[in-house]
């Protein structure tokens, strides 16, 4: 078995620079289902959780949001038909964070449509700050919403901390 030992990266290295999506095991159908289950090696940053509808929903959602830019706000509404809901949570320590909830449907044909959600707490990502912070093993995870039908394969955006220690 290799040595596992502990390195880090400068602030401006390619590696802490660069973010990787971590794809896992599709789902299984039914309500409140976990998956999406990783465990942070070290320190990294999390960016969003992504998830790709595997088997379509039979539910309809209808979500709500609002940006503020240049001192304007903008309200969308969006419809989501043949859908599932899905929840980020991510556990450091005995602390449980609950990012927004997200909907995923199937408009785009069978192959499922991207549903990406930025976490509340992900800042400006042009000048390399916000995201959430993980250290060695923060469990992050996803569930089913209720939707009997619906399979998720969903994946995680993280970047290595810069500075920040992880076991290689």
């Amino acid at each position: 078995m290799p040595q596992q030992i502990t390195k880090n990266t400068a602030y401006d290295n390619a590696v802490s620079l660069a973010r990787q999506l971590l794809p896992l095991a599709v789902s299984a159908a039914g309500a409140a289902g976990t998956f999406g289950q990783y465990y942070a090696l070290g320190n990294e940053t999390l960016w969003a959780a992504h998830g790709i509808q595997r088997v379509a929903g039979t539910s309809t959602y209808t979500t709500t949001t609002t940006t503020i830019s240049s001192g304007t706000s903008t309200t969308v509404i969006n419809t989501y038909t043949a859908a599932t809901l899905v929840q980020a949570y991510r556990v450091s320590g005995t602390t449980t964070t609950t990012f927004q909830t997200f909907a995923i449907a199937a408009a785009n044909g069978t192959n499922g449509t991207v549903a990406l959600q930025n976490f509340t707490a992900c800042g400006t990502a042009t000048n390399g700050t916000g995201g959430t912070n993980l250290v060695a093993g923060d469990l992050i995870y996803m569930l089913n919403g209720t939707d009997a039908t619906a399979t998720t394969i969903p994946a995680w955006e993280l970047s290595i901390t810069p500075l920040g220690n992880v076991t290689a």
